[in-house]
C-alpha cells in the first residue's frame, strides 16, 4: 500500500513521526510532502519532502499513491499544492479543534465536521468535537527518546530540583476553551512555588525538537498542561523520558485514553492547576517517589504507547477506507457527559483560578 501524506506545516512533527512509524513497523510505503516545513521558525522537526524543492517528485508520488492522507483541511481541487485530489482516495486528519481549522482554512465549521470524506482526529481534546472522525494516537519517536537519555549528562547527587514547562501559547487559562495551556497562570504559580520551596523553573518555547527533549530529560518533574482537561505531545514525551508528568485530564479524556490504549491506569499525575501547589512541592522533596513515578511512567509508555502497537490504529483506518468506509467513528461523543459537563467543570475551575489570584 502506497500512502502520501500532505501537510501545510510541520504540525508539531505528528505527520513525520507517523510516516516514519508506518515505514518502520508496517508494510505501508509512506511519504510526507510538506508545503512549508519552516512555518515554526526555530521550532523545527524532522522532515521528508519540501514541496517547493521537490515538486516533481511529490507529484509523481501522488500519482502512484493508493491513498492520500491530508493533514488538516484542504480543498480537493483548490488547494495550496495545486493538485487535483478529486480522483484519489482521500483521508482527512485533524490536529486542532474545528473552529481553529475553519479560521485558518477560510471555510465554515460545519463544512469541516460534516464533510463526507473519511476522517480521523488526534485522540486529544479535539476528538469530542468531530462526530465523524475516528480517534487515533499522536505517535512519539522512541528512538529520539533513547538518544536523548543516552546523551544526558550525569547529574550531581545533590542539586536544586528542576521543573520543566513548555507552553506554545501565551493565551490565558480562561480566555479560550482549548487554544491555551494556561501559560501565564502556570508560570506565575511556578514562580511563587519555586521561591518558597527552592526549585528551578525551566520554561521554554520555540526550540528545535531535539533541544526540547533534552530540556525535559534534564528536569525532575515536567508540567504538561493543567487547565483544559487534555494532554499534549510534550506530556507524552516527558512520560516516555521517565519524568513524573503533571497534567489535568478530564473525564472524557480519561475515557478516550483508556479506549485507545486498553489501560484504565494512566501515568499522568492528574491534577488541575488550582491544586498544583498541594502536590508539586511534596513530590519534589521525595526523590525516591519521583524516581518511582518516572520509572512507572516510562514502563507504561513502552507497553501501551509502543510505536508498533499505536501505528496499527492507522493501518486499520487505511484498510477500512480502501474497503469503502466513509464513516469511521464507531461511537460518538455524548453531548451531556462528554462535552457539556467537562465544559462546565472547566468553567468552574477557571473561575476558581482567578478568585484565588484576587484573594492573594
Amino acid at each position: 500500500m502506497k500512502v502520501v501524506h500532505l501537510a501545510m506545516t510541520p504540525l508539531a512533527g505528528a505527520p513525520i513521526r507517523l510516516v516514519q512509524a508506518l515505514n518502520t513497523c508496517t508494510d505501508v510505503h509512506a511519504r510526507l510532502v510538506n508545503l512549508n516545513p519552516g512555518a515554526y521558525g526555530t521550532r523545527t522537526f524532522d522532515e521528508d519532502l519540501d514541496f517547493t524543492r521537490h515538486r516533481a517528485q511529490a507529484l509523481e508520488l501522488l500519482h502512484e499513491a493508493d491513498l492520500v492522507h491530508c493533514h488538516h483541511w484542504m480543498d480537493l481541487r483548490a488547494n495550496p499544492f495545486g493538485v487535483d485530489l478529486s480522483h484519489k482516495v482521500v483521508l482527512r486528519q485533524f490536529h486542532s479543534e474545528p473552529g481553529f481549522v475553519a479560521r485558518h482554512a477560510g471555510v465554515d465549521v460545519q463544512a469541516i465536521v460534516d464533510d463526507p470524506l473519511p476522517q480521523v482526529v488526534i485522540a486529544q481534546f479535539h476528538e469530542r468535537l468531530y462526530p465523524r472522525a475516528r480517534p487515533v494516537p499522536n505517535l512519539i519517536n522512541f528512538d529520539a527518546i533513547d538518544r536523548t537519555l543516552q546523551d544526558l549528562p550525569a547529574q550531581a547527587a545533590r542539586r536544586t530540583p528542576v521543573v520543566s514547562f513548555a507552553p506554545t501559547s501565551d493565551v490565558a487559562a480562561g480566555a479560550d476553551r482549548w487554544n491555551t495551556k494556561g501559560a501565564p497562570e502556570t508560570r506565575a504559580l511556578l514562580g511563587r512555588l519555586g521561591a518558597a520551596h527552592d526549585f528551578v523553573i525551566d520554561a521554554f518555547e520555540n526550540l528545535p525538537h531535539a533541544e526540547s527533549l533534552r530540556r525535559k530529560a534534564a528536569a525532575d518533574v515536567v508540567i504538561d498542561e493543567l487547565v483544559t482537561g487534555s494532554y499534549h505531545l510534550s506530556g507524552l514525551e516527558a512520560l516516555a523520558l521517565g519524568r513524573p508528568t503533571l497534567g489535568y485530564l478530564d473525564t472524557r479524556m480519561v475515557a478516550v485514553l483508556a479506549a485507545l490504549t486498553g489501560s484504565d491506569a494512566l501515568p499522568w499525575v492528574n491534577v488541575h492547576l488550582g491544586a498544583m501547589a498541594d502536590i508539586l512541592p511534596d513530590l519534589l522533596k521525595d526523590s525516591a517517589l519521583c524516581r518511582e513515578v518516572g520509572q512507572t511512567s516510562a514502563a507504561w509508555m513502552r507497553e501501551h504507547w509502543a510505536t508498533a502497537r499505536m501505528v496499527d490504529h492507522y493501518v486499520r483506518v487505511y484498510e477500512d477506507v480502501l474497503d469503502g468506509r466513509t464513516m469511521l467513528r464507531a461511537t460518538r461523543a455524548r453531548l451531556l457527559q462528554d462535552q457539556v459537563l467537562p465544559d462546565l467543570q472547566w468553567l468552574h475551575l477557571s473561575r476558581a483560578l482567578y478568585e484565588q489570584r484576587e484573594a492573594a
